[in-house]
This record gives C-alpha cells, structure tokens and sequence, in this order.
C-alpha cells in the first residue's frame, strides 16, 4: 500500500509542475476548502434566506456616439419615446437650452462648412456660430464628428447677419473704388491663417483677443466679424483712406497687418512697399502671380530682412462680391498681364457655359477670378514659426486643407503661375507622356 501511495502522489507532483501558477493556486484552493472541518457551513444555513438574484435587464440598445467615443445605455422604449415621429430627429441631437448657454471653457477652433465659419470645442463637440447673440452669449448650432471631422448641423444655417447689399456705392468711399476690386474674403481664409496669429500673439505674450490686427483695405468689414469669431477682438478695419493716412503718418498702431488688398492698378505694389518700411509681420492674400513680378522681387530687393512664407490652399479660395457691385464685375486674369499660356486659354463650349454659372447667397455673389495663397511675413519670428508648424501643425493643416511652401520652389503645381518654369516643364512632361 504504501508504494502505491508514493507513487500516487509522484504522479500529482508531476502533474502539478506541468500546471500554470495561476492553475496550481486554484486547485490548492479546492484542496484546502475540501479540508475543512466538518461544522464549518460551506454555504448559507437552512435558516437563512438565500438572497434573490436580481432581475434580468430590461433590453437596452447601445447608443454610440461615434463624434467624441462616448457610448451609453437607455431602455429601448424610453429611446423610441424621446424620438420625433414626424421628423425622425433624435431628441438627444437637439440643442440643450442649458448647454447652449453655458460658455465653454477652453479654446474653440474655427471650422469651415459648407462656405460657413463654425467654433468647434473639441472636447465637447460642441459646434457654434460664429457670432454671439444680442446679449454676447454664443449659439450652439451642432455637434463636431471627430471620425469624419466634419460639422453637423442641427437645423438650417441661419442666414449672413451682414447686409450683402453696398448702398450707395461707390459714392459712399472716401477713396476710390473699382468693382473688380471690391470683394469680401471668405472665412476659411482666416482660418487658414489663425494659427499663425495665435502663435504671434503668444510670442509677444498676449493673449489673442489683445492681438492688435490691422487691414487698411475697406470693403463691408466683414473681416471683423471673421477674426472675432477665431478669437481675435482687436481689428481695425474702417471707411477710410489708407494712402492718405500713410502719408500723414497716422496710420493705426499695430502687431500685424492682415489683409486682402486690390488687385488692379499699383495697389499691391504700394502695399509691399508699406509693409517693408512698417517693420513688422503681415499677412496678405495675394494672386499666385505675384511672386514672379519685378515689383515683388524689387521689395525683397530693398527689404533683405523680409523672407516671406506661404500659406497654400489645397483648393482655391472663393470670394464675396456685394449684390449692389457684381453686376459691373468683368473680372480676368488677362487684364493683369498675366494671361495664361495658349494651351490653357482655349475653354470649351462646356466649360464657358460653367463660368456662366454663379453661386449666390446672403454674402453676395461667389467669385473666384484667381488663384490666391497667403504671403506671411514674420521676420525674427520665422524660423522659429516654421519649426513649430513642422512638428505640431503640419497634419491639422492638411485636416484644415492648407500647406506651408518655405519659398516659391515649394508651392505646389497646382498653386504656381501658369509661366513659373517649374510648372511648365512639369506640363512639358505632362504632355510628352
């Protein structure tokens, strides 16, 4: 008997060695629960009540929220009570009174859809309107899908609070005016651009609202309300001459000139001499072709400090022409001496009737006569703007549909002058394949 006991238990020692750690500790915990001593109750005694188990679950429906990740359980009637039957839109999605006036904290970002300026607070994809109410208090419009990164709207977009109509134009200027000339730019070109002024303001060390903007060009002062949405309270943008300030001298103190100046005549020409003698930073959204103009080489010329960046578009940017101006609109890169080469200048029946089309709304007439980008200057601050965008902005950017060209050799093809050499031997190519 003993032999076999031995090897009984030579067997189980083996066994046991083979087990995992976890294993091994509960088949000794069996061994000792089995070991206890015999008046020792393994359970609940007969006098005592066993404790009901609860009752099953009503059926819930997994509701998630693919804009921020959340997810959450409600009972499958109170769901189907909360929807409207007659529009089918879930209660949850409508805006909440409470929430809608609760000013949130932390910074909003500047979305555009559909043409429309949105502040997006990501981390509570709440999405609201670009204009605060009559007692300053924002307006939830929607909420922001982080998967797609896309604005979702409530409603319908409630119209332009800005009257699109230019009464009494051009007499109302104190200067003159031409009606090519006279567009408003739109709001995802600021938005290409406010990181920019956000990294100024934090190297001058104010905050955005107490960053001092300054655009000489008047149209209908739209780009307050633009900048003002993405943070920025300090614009100055008036009725006024601005060559006639400048040459009295009583331009407006300044951090930065941001602007969209005319296109005709000599008008961007005197503004690069302006911003070259100001001394500092400026942004302007300039046509494609200015780079390779002498005017603009003549003020890198006579301003060697000034190295300008480019803030590129991946697709052209529209622009807003009033109602009361667009009819006298004969906008063309041709008269600007800057006509394309022959083989792009032969529109088909087709595509002459697409330019025929306009798009209209409460801003005005859409328009887009040239390819433009963003001419940022920012002297001392440059090289260290361009380190930063590299590591921390560069994939936002292309979220944003925006690039940064450290020079005209890298705008890309699409953006470049019909006659800049890179391009056209890109196009040669093109045409040999």
């Amino acid at each position: 008997m003993g032999a076999v006991v031995q090897r009984k238990r030579a067997a189980q020692e083996e066994a046991d060695a083979e087990l995992a750690p976890q294993q091994l500790k509960k088949r000794r915990r069996k061994k000792k629960k089995a070991k206890r001593a015999p008046g020792q109750p393994d359970g609940p005694s007969d006098g005592v009540t066993k404790q009901q188990s609860p009752p099953p679950p009503t059926k819930t429906t997994k509701r998630k929220n693919k804009k921020c990740g959340n997810e959450r359980r409600e009972p499958q009637q109170e769901r189907a009570a909360r929807r409207t039957p007659a529009a089918g839109i879930d209660v949850d999605d409508a805006p909440d009174e409470e929430e809608g006036r609760a000013e949130p904290e932390g910074e909003l970002v500047g979305r555009v859809h559909q043409g429309e300026l949105f502040l997006v607070h990501e981390p509570t994809c709440a999405v609201y309107d670009s204009a605060r109410d009559d007692i300053g208090r924002l307006v939830l419009r929607g909420r922001w899908d982080a998967s797609r990164k896309a604005v979702k709207l409530f409603g319908p977009a409630a119209p332009n609070p800005v009257d699109s109509s230019t009464p009494g134009w051009p007499d109302s200027f104190p200067f003159a005016v031409a009606a090519d000339d006279h567009c408003e730019t739109s709001a995802e070109a600021y938005a290409h651009i406010a990181h920019v002024l956000r990294h100024l303001a934090a190297h001058l060390r104010k905050p955005p609202a107490e960053l001092r903007i300054y655009d000489p060009y008047f149209c209908r002062g739209t780009v307050v309300q633009h900048l003002a949405a993405l943070g920025f309270a300090r614009v100055y943008n008036r009725k006024e001459d601005f060559y006639a300030r400048v040459a009295s001298g009583t331009t407006p103190p300044f951090d930065v000139l941001v602007t969209n100046p005319p296109y005709s005549e000599d008008h961007v020409e005197r503004l690069l001499r302006f911003c070259g003698q100001c001394g500092r930073p400026w942004l302007a959204l300039l046509p494609n072709y200015v780079y390779r103009k002498d005017y603009y080489k003549r003020a890198l010329v006579d301003f060697p400090a000034q190295r300008p960046l480019f803030i590129v578009p991946a697709k052209r940017y529209y622009y807003w022409a009033p109602k009361g101006v667009s009819g006298q609109r004969v906008s063309s890169s041709a008269t600007e001496g800057n006509a394309a080469p022959a083989d792009t200048l032969a529109p088909t029946k087709k595509a002459t009737q697409k330019k025929k089309r306009t798009h209209t709304s409460a801003q005005g007439e859409r328009t887009s006569p040239f390819i433009s980008f963003w001419y940022c200057e920012l002297g001392e601050l440059r090289s260290d703007y361009v380190k930063w965008f590299q590591s921390t902005q560069r994939d936002e950017a292309a979220s944003q549909g925006f690039s940064l060209a450290r020079g005209s050799m890298q705008i890309p093809l699409h953006a470049m002058d019909a006659w800049d050499p890179i391009k056209r031997k890109a196009r040669d190519r093109e045409r040999r394949r």
